[in-house]
């Protein structure tokens, strides 16, 4: 297309069509013309189908796909420079990627409230130039903010399970993954994990920083393995969609295998940079292809493409995760030191397609991994990552033939620097639509037109919900609403006088405003609407509107066995007695066993303590039931 010239409206309610031979529909290659209008596929016909009067675009044996649905980027976007939303969706556009989902680090703040998500929201305005959704990050101690995250939209929810690499976003453990998936589950927003689990006791020492094969070592497919079976059994247990990242060691393909025959609800992504690099090609001190798990030998790459090709990795995502140059300790080659990421948000196709059709791998195939599947995994199945009628027009027009040595310079992403500089690679982008709006065009010379791209949200929630809600109800209505919520007559009032909330976020930000100054008797107040831990029904002695809620809350009491139970009961006696107050705990997704344990932790405390722990877990309740509001 470099020689020919491509007529796209200007206008993009001016239906037009683009034609060729090799159209990638899911039910393979045909020869036909897409009618776009309104941004939308309306027809996929024959050239002599095709309605008179509409200007169609010959684009004779190019291969038109659906655009790439990348849903592993991290654009760090705000608060840093090591990428950004412009950048980073220009090389995405480049590359024929059409959506991308951003993921929760290393932005600052990191997205793991909705406070973030909004401030990502801004950072965004005025540069996207493909479509955007995002995950929401899993942390220690923001069980609370993960329901509000979903409510908010996100795509998912990522979790690290080993050092991350940033403070703000420690490693999260089997309890933090167990209360995600409580939450979660109703609305079948998936987990996703970086699968590793560090065992200092395989963890082989690192003697020349230097050396790749050592730092490979450092980090052996134990680690993987060990996450990946931990991720199994909560997915079994919880039966919450599960998605592992970034899988870098064959080894764990037959556990996957027997996960997916068992039908549990698992998805699996690898990354460009596992099926195109071996550990044999990487020289000591090349620090631009240090990631985490690391890229593994021969063998391991080519057991990853089998795996590929034959669905039983799901998808591929490119894990972009790009820093400034010095982070990369290109000088001193120090593994140990460098930051671990590869920039390769513009090459997921051609790398892709250059190892994966020596598989065996069809177009139509490489569509279902790049695009049709990621779609559906993250909830816009019925908008994205196909060529059919109805969907959106996101497209990308391609040479599957033409080889070219990547150059940093043709790179759009912020610091070029990248272990794919001066591979040959087929797949050659010459256009790409969102929602039939040009957002790359190679020829004449490359361009990006102005940004067009929008944000995406999970289809099944509605983002500001629980505000809409509040703020339709009369003064009454609200008032009991806030009750449930939170006993505390002096924090109803002032949620009350708050006025319109208009968004979640200023909910919440008035829930913890209206909890500040509180005195200890407004806190007894609050703690007297609970029941004991385990005694559910005496709330028919508190509040009985709130019987339900409180029971869903203690959930984990229900399959304790008996001896739990009497401790369980024994240590609220002991408790009540010392403190004058029930024990208040946040209980979603907690055992008996759990609930036990930290009852026990708090009784040697002083009750000026307790007051502020008690405190502390009545408002994440209190958030909690205010995110449940709205259903």
């Amino acid at each position: 297309m470099s020689n020919r010239t491509t007529f796209i409206p200007a206008d993009p309610t001016t239906p037009f069509a683009i034609k060729s031979s090799r159209v990638v529909t899911p039910d393979g290659e045909i020869s036909a013309a897409i009618v776009v209008a309104d941004g939308k596929i309306s027809q996929i016909v024959t050239a002599d189908q095709l309605p008179s009067g509409i200007p169609c675009n010959d684009l004779g044996d190019l291969v038109v796909s659906p655009g790439l649905v990348d849903a592993h980027v991290h654009i760090n976007d705000p608060g840093t420079n090591w990428e950004g939303f412009e950048t980073a969706t220009q090389a995405a556009a480049a590359g024929g990627v059409t959506t991308l989902v951003d993921m929760p680090l290393n932005s600052l703040p990191v997205t793991t409230d909705i406070q973030s998500l909004q401030a990502k929201l801004n950072a965004t305005k005025g540069k996207l130039h493909v479509d955007v959704g995002f995950h929401g990050g899993i942390v220690p101690d923001n069980e609370v903010q993960i329901a509000w995250l979903s409510k908010q939209g996100v795509l998912g929810l990522k979790a690290f399970l080993c050092d991350s690499g940033l403070e703000q976003f420690p490693a999260a453990g089997e309890h933090e993954l167990r209360n995600a998936m409580a939450h979660l589950k109703p609305t079948r927003t998936p987990v996703l994990a970086h699968a590793e689990i560090v065992s200092e006791i395989e963890t082989f020492g690192v003697r020349d920083p230097a050396s790749y094969q050592q730092y490979v070592n450092s980090r052996p497919p134990l680690f993987e393995l060990s996450a990946i079976k931990l991720l199994i059994g909560l997915c079994r247990e919880h039966q919450t969609p599960v998605h592992v990242v970034h899988l870098a060691t064959a080894e764990a393909i037959p556990l996957i295998e027997a996960a997916k025959q068992e039908g549990l609800p698992l998805t699996v992504e690898t990354c460009p940079h596992y099926l195109y690099f071996s550990a044999v090609n990487i020289v000591n001190g090349d620090t631009r292809f240090k990631c985490a798990p690391p890229i593994r030998n021969e063998a391991n790459r080519l057991a990853l493409c089998d795996a590929v090709a034959s669905g039983l990795i799901d998808t591929i995502g490119s894990d972009h995760s790009p820093c400034p140059p010095d982070l990369k300790q290109l000088d001193s080659g120090d593994f140990t030191k460098a930051w671990g990421g590869i920039a390769g948000l513009q090459l997921t196709l051609p790398a892709s397609w250059t190892v994966l059709h020596d598989h065996g791998m069809t177009l139509t195939e490489l569509a279902q991994r790049t695009a049709t599947k990621p779609a559906e995994t993250f909830g816009l199945g019925e908008r994205k990552g196909k060529i059919e009628i109805g969907y959106d027009a996101d497209l990308v027009v391609w040479n599957s033939d033409e080889r070219f040595s990547c150059r940093p310079e043709q790179l759009y992403h912020r610091h070029p620097v990248t272990p794919y500089e001066n591979c040959i690679m087929q797949g050659v982008v010459e256009l790409t639509l969102v929602r039939g709006n040009v957002a790359f065009e190679r020829a004449p010379q490359p361009k990006h037109p102005s940004p067009i791209g929008t944000i995406l949200t999970h289809p099944d929630v509605q983002p500001d919900s629980v505000a809409a809600y509040l703020d339709s109800l009369p003064k009454a209505e609200r008032t009991s609403a806030l009750k449930s919520c939170c006993a505390s007559a002096v924090w109803v009032a002032r949620m009350a006088q708050a006025g319109k909330f208009g968004t979640d976020a200023n909910v919440l930000q008035q829930a913890q405003k209206a909890a500040d100054d509180m005195i200890e008797a407004d806190w007894l107040e609050a703690f007297d609407a609970h029941p004991r831990i385990g005694d559910v029904n005496s709330l028919k002695k508190k509040y009985a509107n709130t019987k339900a809620t409180a029971g869903n809350e203690q959930s984990g009491v229900d399959t304790a066995d008996d001896t739990t139970l009497v401790r369980l009961s024994e240590a609220n006696e002991e408790y009540f007695q010392k403190f004058g107050f029930i024990f208040i705990v946040f209980a979603t997704g907690k055992s008996a066993a759990e609930m036990l344990e930290l009852l026990e932790q708090r009784l040697p405390n002083d009750r000026t303590t307790e007051i502020t722990n008690a405190a502390a877990e009545q408002m994440k309740i209190a958030l909690l039931r205010l995110q449940r509001l709205a259903k």
